[in-house]
């Protein structure tokens, strides 16, 4: 149905009052101000904005109406009626429904500066309605935290859109937003660009198991998490159940993608104890990942990019495993540790050294991580299972490698080289 109303002109006359003199104070004091500003709206913009949502309704059956029968101070004590006044405001300026024009008779298009009679021009006025909107989302949440509630006042409200945001922020509690407002240094309206399925998640999350220790473990490169996918999130609030879990991550964080490597990690375990004597106990948490982490090195950064399968597996290795295999850790692709799974670290240890013994050097330290090493290991692994299970499984698997011919079958053009 298309909108037949003619345009609405607003002057720098428009209701404006034989008595309201001198004018310039009209268009400099604030109360005076927002009286001709709800005087302009009340009888000039909004009966344009009721038909434009008029029509929306028609084609739109079962829509609750915002503005239709309603007055202008009761819009304005309903911060949905705002939003949705702003951006039919918006489209009627679009499509010429509204003008404002400056001058008298020979009044001209108002591109710039003050419009109407209240000495406010365009984004001024829509400002107020902004602000007026926010006071009464904050109010509505029945905030008690004054600290919080000046935060969030304290954001940058730029357009309609930006309400949204705000009603996701206001759900979440007071310490959520301290956290939130200390890890961005005060940087809150970067949230606001997020949309409403990563806020949703980010106010599922504990603000002490995850925005607080996120903020200790990542400190100034907190704002990565903005970079975050929603799942993602959530992966690490759920998985990383214990602060100490993503604590003992800390940056490496920051390099993993994969929310199922975030998950393996967490199934990683973490355990209690207590320091100090019977009068000052304090408690301290012990995590596996602090462990391996420790124990790995610098390798440790493999299993950031490893699948979940490689992770879960080096969880459960002991100390003593990751150090007998530590050596080799640097040389090994994720691709070789996931081939190996189905053997116990020793096994993996053995093949290892028999293909030093064999193939040398350089096979361990340039060719394991290439496509080709990893095939070498994948068919070792693959005749090692079958010969299990035709119960001749052997003892010691590097003697097999380096005395015999039994696997030269598994390890193809390498052996013709030199070592």
């Amino acid at each position: 149905m298309a909108f037949e109303r003619k345009s609405i002109v607003i002057t720098d006359k428009t209701s404006v009052r034989p008595w309201e003199v001198p004018s310039g104070l009209w268009k400099k004091l604030g109360g005076l101000q927002r009286i001709r500003l709800k005087r302009t709206v009340e009888n000039h913009i909004l009966p344009v904005l009721q038909e434009l949502e008029t029509l929306y309704l028609k084609d739109h059956p079962g829509a609750q109406p915002r503005l239709v029968g309603r007055t202008a101070a009761d819009v304005e004590q309903d911060d949905i009626a705002i939003e949705t006044g702003l951006f039919l405001f918006d489209l009627a300026l679009q499509e010429g429904l509204i003008e404002f024009r400056v001058g008298g008779k020979k009044a001209k298009p108002a591109t710039k500066g003050p419009v109407g009679s209240c000495g406010l021009n365009i984004a001024e006025a829509k400002a107020r309605y902004l602000n007026q909107a926010v006071r009464i989302i904050l109010a509505e949440g029945h905030r008690k935290d004054e600290d919080t509630t000046e935060h969030l006042k304290g954001l940058k409200v730029e357009n309609a859109a930006d309400l949204a945001s705000i009603r996701q922020l206001a759900r979440f509690d007071p310490l959520s937003v301290t956290e939130l407002n200390k890890g961005l240094k005060g940087r809150l309206e970067s949230l606001m660009r997020q949309d409403k399925a990563y806020l949703d998640a980010l106010h599922k999350c504990s603000p002490v198991k995850f925005l607080r220790a996120l903020r200790y473990a990542l400190g100034k490169n907190f704002a990565e998490i903005l970079k975050w996918d929603p799942q993602f999130i959530l992966a690490v609030a759920e998985a990383l159940d214990h602060s100490a879990k993503i604590k003992a991550l800390g940056l490496d964080l920051l390099d993993i993608e994969d929310p199922d490597v975030i998950r393996a990690f967490g199934a990683w375990a973490v355990k209690e104890i207590e320091l100090g004597g019977k009068d000052k106990k304090r408690k301290r948490h012990i995590t596996r990942i602090g462990q391996v982490k420790e124990a790995m090195g610098p390798e440790f950064t493999m299993l950031l990019t490893a699948s979940p399968s490689v992770v879960e597996e080096v969880g459960h290795w002991t100390n003593q495993e990751i150090e007998s295999i530590r050596h080799y850790l640097p040389h090994l692709g994720p691709d070789a540790i996931e081939t190996m799974g189905p053997l116990s670290v020793g096994m993996k240890v053995s093949i290892l050294d028999g293909l030093w013994e064999r193939l040398g050097r350089d096979f361990i330290e340039y060719e394991l991580k290439l496509p080709g090493g990893a095939s070498v290991i994948r068919n070792i692994v693959k005749e090692l299972i079958e010969m299990k299970k035709r119960g001749t499984a052997p003892k010691d698997i590097k003697g097999l490698l380096v005395g015999s011919d039994v696997l030269d079958g598994t390890l193809g053009p390498y052996l013709k080289r030199r070592r």
